[in-house]
């Protein structure tokens, strides 16, 4: 965002010329500034740089430690900047299911003095 390397028409125009430079809300260029100050697509995120600050100053955004932290938040929030414009969906994180290890069973590994039982138990024999 800083560099202003992203998936926006203000970088396709210079860069990607076969890709679209308009915003999806109808502004002839998709541009960091209009997408931070006034895009209507993200007005219900914007409130999370308000508190940092209130006018949307790019300095104050961009130039401060609280400002990074909160456009971070806006954009992980909002999915802004990415090729998609939209938010990523929440993804279950996989679960391996109980007696269901390949390669042997659950109590294949458990831990013995720092060791997986199996290793253990090799150096037994």
């Amino acid at each position: 965002c800083r560099t202003r390397h992203a998936f926006l028409g203000e970088y396709y125009a210079k860069f990607v010329p076969t890709e679209p430079t308009q915003c999806p809300c109808g502004a002839r260029t998709q541009t960091r500034d209009h997408i931070i100050q006034s895009c209507e697509i993200y007005d219900d995120y914007r409130e999370i740089l308000r508190d940092v600050s209130d006018e949307l100053d790019m300095g104050e955004i961009l130039g401060s430690e609280e400002g990074i932290e909160a456009l971070a938040n806006f954009i992980e929030k909002s999915g802004a900047f990415k090729k998609t414009g939209q938010p990523a969906a929440d993804v279950a994180e996989p679960r391996l299911e109980e007696g269901h290890m390949e390669g042997g069973n659950d109590a294949d590994w458990e831990e013995e003095d720092g060791r997986i039982a199996e290793e253990a138990s090799d150096d037994e024999d």
